[in-house]
């Protein structure tokens, strides 16, 4: 669900006419660091892709199973032979149910 429009595409229509003229550089400075924000990984892709990485079964795993399990999971095994995608999905289930007649 990204979207595919690029911010560094639209530099030289959105500058002021002059930078255009007196500043080609700053222009191009510009328009190289917005390019590398859209690169895999920086923050402008991430943004672009939130709504797939907050998804368990789209996200890369690796890397928010290991944010998960510091913020959710810290009394958790580091390693568990259970689906690491199922037990992120289930958790809140067995958090509600500790304390009841379920539990």
């Amino acid at each position: 669900m990204a979207t595919d429009n690029k911010i560094s595409t639209l530099i030289e229509s959105q500058v002021p006419g002059y930078l255009l003229e007196e500043g080609p550089n700053l222009v191009a400075f510009l328009k190289a660091y917005y390019e590398w924000m859209e690169t895999t990984g920086q923050v402008t892709d991430a943004s672009k892709n939130h709504l797939n990485n907050r998804d368990i079964d789209t996200t890369d795993l690796n890397k928010f199973y290991e944010y998960f399990r510091r913020e959710v999971l810290a009394d958790f095994p580091k390693e568990v032979l259970a689906d690491k995608r199922l037990v992120a999905k289930r958790i809140k289930d067995l958090y509600r149910a500790k304390g009841s007649t379920a539990a």
